[in-house]
């Protein structure tokens, strides 16, 4: 007979936790601790995912805002910024417009809004120095997990639209930039203190993660025998993440809904399997993978 997990793992059971097929979650989680530690891998997004959320008497800052932050960052970039939210955001929360409509629309935004960073005398050492300075906080339990994945070889993979050198920054901040970690994001090309674009033509946006495997063939390489996934993100387009990874037979999703989005509840359940409102925590990521560690 095999372990009731939902019922076992104390953080699944609390109210702001939604799952719409139980037994489901428990067969996954049953598996994927089953196929132990060399078997699985593990894919988060980064803002709003591994970051807080914003408080009431806090605002946490994205990799993507933090650039703004930086001392040399000039003012045509903090208005070409603000008129790409300002586009964004109607797109990314319009329930209207379907997913492949949204992956095209923001690829165009963000390719047009890429161009804006060339010239910025922004030095990697000042994103490095900015985010000691600013501090974004981490998710509560984000350092420990982490450190827990390192020591037991456990591949983490972050995947995020936003700026690949902030999160580098922020990790190494907080000292969690461990060898296990990957980032797979957009990364400033600098020539001698100044940004002059975007290194990779390939722009991830919330929308076109699952996109993106086929120009990964090292990281697929350091996976290809991990065949359990354990995939966390805050938005309807993360949940797809790992949809092109090959040999894989277990994915748990599961995904933070924050107050921010439009998407409602049910919408989030019909792409992950395990729902969480109104968390500041990686508590129930943690609950689950600690069986693995056992």
């Amino acid at each position: 007979m095999s372990t009731n997990y939902v019922k076992l793992i104390e953080e699944l059971n609390n109210p702001h936790v939604h799952m719409s097929d139980i037994t489901k979650v428990n067969n996954l989680i049953c598996s994927i601790v089953a196929g132990g530690k060399n078997n699985l891998q593990m894919i988060f997004d980064f803002d709003r995912t591994m970051t807080k959320l914003n408080e009431q008497t806090n605002t946490h800052v994205s990799s993507f805002e933090l650039l703004r932050h930086c001392p040399s960052i000039s003012p045509k970039y903090l208005k070409a910024e603000q008129e790409y939210i300002d586009n964004y955001c109607p797109i990314e929360y319009n329930r209207a417009i379907s997913d492949e409509e949204k992956k095209a629309l923001l690829e165009k935004l963000w390719m047009d809004f890429a161009e804006s960073l060339k010239g910025e005398p922004v030095s990697y050492e000042e994103i490095l120095e900015t985010a000691t300075k600013v501090e974004p906080t981490l998710r509560d339990g984000t350092e420990k997990l982490l450190a827990d994945l390192n020591k037991t070889n456990i591949p983490v993979l972050v995947v995020s639209g936003g700026y690949g050198d902030s999160i580098e920054a922020i990790f190494k901040h907080f000292g969690v930039l461990y060898p296990n970690v990957n980032i797979i994001s957009n990364f400033f090309c600098f020539d001698n203190g100044v940004i002059q674009g975007l290194k990779n033509s390939f722009i991830i946006n919330s929308r076109n993660k699952n996109d993106l495997w086929s120009m990964q063939p090292d990281y697929l390489n350091l996976i290809m025998d991990r065949s359990n996934i354990v995939v966390v993100g805050d938005s309807i387009g993360d949940a797809g993440v790992a949809d092109g990874i090959p040999n894989v037979k277990n994915i748990l999703k599961i995904g933070f809904k924050c107050k921010r989005t439009n998407e409602t509840l049910s919408d989030f359940l019909k792409v992950f399997d395990v729902v969480i409102e109104d968390s500041h925590t990686l508590n129930v990521i943690q609950g689950i993978v600690k069986h693995i560690f056992e």
